[in-house]
């Protein structure tokens, strides 16, 4: 299932074995201003969707969920499925990512969550007419100078191979570029 590793700047490192019921596969976590860290694991947490967590740790070794994925349950339920990139914290304070699947259309989320776990979902990808702008992202997003975040997604796009995007912390995301074939 995997585990995190406190580590001590004498060097001792105390684990916590994920259990599945707090998240199983855990990506790298990253360390916010509050010295705390962030991170998600791929899988567990849902009973039902086993669908991966966001988690925090904090500076003396305290492990919470802060939220678990619930994929995509019906037309008003679709939070995301399987984070694999790592969390980047914004301009904000708040921690943003993505999800490979579940959303909307079961083609993958960008959220941003909040130290505290106040969880928002701020788009779901979509590889159909009129927005062609991308589907199964697998890394995270990173933080432009402009406090925007850019990301790309491994699928779709204009012409089915993947989209380069950029998204506001309020949710407005628009693609920069379509990645296509030599021959396109």
């Amino acid at each position: 299932y995997g585990s995190f590793l406190k580590l001590t700047t004498k060097g001792a490192a105390t684990p916590h074995p994920f259990d599945y019921t707090d998240g199983e596969s855990p990506n790298l976590p990253v360390q916010g201003t509050d010295l705390n860290f962030y991170g998600t694991t791929q899988y567990g947490g849902d009973p039902t969707c086993h669908c991966g967590v966001v988690y925090k740790v904090t500076a003396s070794g305290a492990f919470k969920v802060l939220h678990k994925f619930t994929g995509y349950v019906s037309s008003t339920v679709y939070d995301g499925y399987r984070p694999i990139g790592v969390l980047v914290q914004g301009n904000d304070g708040d921690f943003y990512g993505t999800t490979n699947e579940g959303g909307a259309y079961n083609e993958g989320t960008i959220f941003k969550i909040s130290a505290s776990g106040v969880y928002t979902l701020l788009h779901s990808f979509h590889f159909a007419s009129p927005a062609f702008d991308g589907e199964l992202p697998i890394s995270g997003v990173t933080l432009g100078t402009d406090g925007n975040l850019y990301g790309t997604a491994s699928r779709g796009g204009a012409a089915g191979y993947g989209a380069l995007y950029e998204i506001t912390p309020a949710g407005t995301e628009t693609v920069l570029y379509n990645f296509c074939t030599v021959s396109c």
